[in-house]
């Protein structure tokens, strides 16, 4: 017996540990919104459009944070996609390497596709190559004040 406890032990740990569920966006019945950025590559000096795109989107006003090294990129603009059409967008860099953008209107949103066209341009000291040329897109997103859960994708921008 003493021989099959430590064997036995981690199999009892399976069974009596809960298992956790996994976030709706990741397979469940409910269809969470889903908020996705892409990975880009961007030449030295160059400027790009990011495209946030959105499924599953339901809800009145969403609140998005995107963080990122600014060393690295410097966001110039933000627009409304097709699937924000009627919608209105507001957007400010409050520090560096931070942007804050409120989009709210009278329909809720629906559907799929691009929310959000965000502008961005590549900072002219940034040497390819060198581990300074890359920063994570981190997206941090609030629907409906928080009555909506939201699921997120990062992405990620690389200076060739």
């Amino acid at each position: 017996m003493r021989r099959l406890l430590p064997l036995l032990l981690p199999l009892l740990l399976l069974i009596v540990l809960p298992v956790r569920a996994a976030p709706p966006c990741e397979g469940g019945k409910l269809k969470s919104p889903i908020f996705r950025l892409p990975s880009v590559t961007l030449r030295a000096g160059a400027a790009n459009r990011l495209k946030l795109t959105a499924r599953h989107l339901d809800g009145l006003g969403i609140d998005i944070s995107m963080t990122y090294d600014d060393a690295v990129v410097q966001v110039t603009n933000v627009t409304p996609g097709p699937a924000a059409e009627g919608h209105y967008v507001l957007w400010n860099v409050p520090e560096s390497g931070l942007l804050k953008i409120a989009m709210f209107g009278t329909e809720p949103l629906s559907g799929n596709g691009t929310l959000l066209v965000i502008s961005v341009a590549a900072t002219y000291d940034t040497v390819p190559g060198q581990s300074q040329d890359r920063t994570a897109l981190q997206l941090d997103v609030t629907v409906d004040e928080g009555a909506i859960t939201a699921c997120t994708i990062d992405g990620r921008l690389r200076i060739v």
